[in-house]
């Protein structure tokens, strides 16, 4: 991974040196943007990374990642669309209240970084938002994905969700700073459309 400059809070190979349970693990997928060399290398900043458990980056994660890339060359580019992606990280834990009941809990970051190390924080849950809009048609699908970032077998899924569902527990993570609504496609209201939810299984 290369170091950003001008940003000084950042993590750096110190970070991660001997770490056996996260990964350095791509906001930005490599793979989702492998359109040359140049724009594969440009994913591997530190500022495109944080800490994600190996099997969680490796499994139900990285699955997702392959199904959004699916739903990209095989459903939206064909109908003329573009596929417009937001991914970030949560302070939100999610647990499964019922079959298919989610509920989103507020649990705080830890930072991952020993010693004199620079330190990142470890997200709870990865999450991503996507929209496929035609500039004729409008918005053809969206999809929401969200995932927990543990080490703790039993509480690590993943789970497909609707765009407002995934905006209600983004809220519950930043409780505090202020924030009393999030809209992640605010000038595309049919990406939180539930007509529009694509299904990625």
């Amino acid at each position: 991974m290369n170091f950003h400059t001008g940003i000084t809070k950042q993590a750096s190979d110190l970070t991660y040196i001997d770490e056996k349970i996260y990964d350095k693990g791509h906001l930005l997928p490599a793979m989702t943007y492998s359109f040359s060399e140049a724009y594969m290398r440009s994913t591997f900043t530190y500022t495109n990374a944080v800490p994600q458990i190996s099997g969680f980056n490796r499994g139900q994660w990285a699955q997702y990642e392959k199904r959004i890339r699916q739903y990209a060359t095989r459903e939206c580019s064909p109908n003329g669309g573009d596929l417009y992606l937001i991914t970030g990280i949560s302070e939100v834990l999610l647990q499964e209240k019922a079959p298919g009941k989610l509920e989103a809990i507020q649990n705080p970051l830890k930072n991952l970084g020993a010693g004199t190390a620079p330190k990142v924080s470890i997200p709870r849950s990865m999450w991503t938002a996507g929209c496929c809009i035609a500039p004729s048609r409008g918005v053809l699908g969206a999809f929401a994905v969200i995932g927990n970032n543990v080490k703790d077998k039993k509480k690590v899924f993943t789970s497909q969700v609707k765009m407002n569902k995934l905006q209600d527990f983004l809220l519950i993570g930043v409780k505090g700073f202020g924030g009393t609504d999030i809209n992640l496609f605010p000038a595309n209201p049919g990406c939180s459309d539930p007509l529009k939810w694509v299904n990625l299984k």
